[in-house]
């Protein structure tokens, strides 16, 4: 219902602190997201919250409801000897508060714990060698994953303290021949967590289907960098695209893309009646021919002088200006009649064609 409550249960909302309802409301996203997956193990495997405050109080999912069933309020309240610290006709499962008492328990940081059975995951379990580097995946789950050999079913207080050891300070394990378990600070913390370990064991299972002499592992180079790692790596790469072009530190050559010449940008601007393309094509001839351009031309390469050029009225035709003084008919380079050079290459090779007829 709304108000997150079930038939038979009476809602909590209000009656309960702020912080315990937040609680109690992410506690039950949970359960409906692994629902929601597949997840789910009928009315076995557990999520567990702790509610903020000195006691260590944390709620837990009630026995004999199915997944898709929970409610906020519908979740029972207990302390870590398992004593039932509200009103309910429900109860929990024993095997269940073994585990996660002792996870809430040793660790200040778990707030939130998951412990799954699914296909993939008991599987893996199940394999000798555990989860495998095979995909971008498990090089994700691997730094932060822990192993605890199975003693049975989870009714003996005695394994709590062996299992506290051996998860340490990660936050991922592999329960030997029983299934997953993830713990987070926050509800999507440990959901992200258990995400990446459930793909990372199924796509195991689906590479080892082809057999293991056929599977390509990951090089060793890039083995346990982890997802903080590349996060911190790409972070630390300068991010040029926020930056003015004068402050990046590029090449020359991408400078002058950057930054093209005032004659070229004048040029375009000032649309001749030939066309952009004519302007363009004269631009690029004073740039490549410039021993033919007089010194004091307008349209001379920007790379040549330190001074801008100036945008002329005219940018098709390089214009002395008024200071210089006009240059000589004499030292004009003499032109010749269109066509001249064609007419002297066929006469060339008609004469080659007769002295070969001969």
């Amino acid at each position: 219902m709304a108000d997150g409550s079930a038939a038979g249960v009476v809602s909590l909302k209000g009656k309960v602190s702020a912080e315990e309802w937040q609680a109690r409301v992410e506690l039950a996203a949970l359960y409906r997201l692994v629902a929601l997956h597949g997840w789910d193990d009928l009315i076995y495997t557990h999520i567990s919250a702790r509610i903020p405050g000195p006691e260590h109080h944390f709620l837990i999912n009630p026995y004999g409801m199915l997944f898709d069933e929970i409610t906020a309020s519908s979740l029972v309240k207990i302390d870590l000897e398992g004593n039932i610290l509200q009103e309910t006709p429900y109860f929990i499962n024993p095997a269940g508060f073994t585990i996660h008492s002792a996870v809430h328990e040793a660790r200040e940081d778990a707030k939130f714990v998951m412990h799954l059975h699914t296909d993939q995951g008991v599987a893996v379990s199940a394999q000798r060698e555990g989860l495998l580097p095979l995909t971008q995946h498990a090089l994700i789950v691997l730094p932060r994953l822990a192993y605890h050999d199975y003693e049975g079913i989870a009714l003996n207080l005695d394994e709590r303290e062996r299992l506290v050891a051996d998860i340490g300070d990660k936050n991922l394990m592999l329960l030997r021949n029983h299934g997953t378990l993830s713990v987070g600070a926050t509800a999507g913390d440990c959901w992200v967590g258990m995400f990446f370990l459930e793909r990372a064991c199924k796509q195991q299972i689906m590479a080892l289907s082809g057999g293991r002499e056929n599977v390509l592992f990951a090089p060793r180079g890039v083995r346990g960098r982890g997802e903080d790692a590349d996060v911190a790596r790409h972070r630390r790469r300068p991010r040029l695209a926020g930056l003015p072009p004068a402050s990046r530190p590029a090449s020359p050559r991408l400078r002058r893309v950057e930054q093209p010449s005032q004659t070229f940008l004048s040029s375009r601007r000032q649309r001749s009646p030939q066309g952009p393309g004519r302007a363009a094509l004269t631009f690029w001839r004073c740039r490549t021919r410039v021993s033919r351009v007089p010194p004091n031309c307008s349209a001379r390469s920007p790379r040549r002088s330190n001074a801008p050029a100036a945008p002329s009225a005219s940018p098709m035709r390089c214009r002395p200006t008024s200071a210089a003084p006009p240059i000589a008919p004499s030292a004009r380079t003499p032109t010749r009649r269109p066509g001249a050079t064609a007419k002297r290459c066929a006469s060339r090779s008609s004469a080659s064609a007769r002295a070969s007829r001969r």
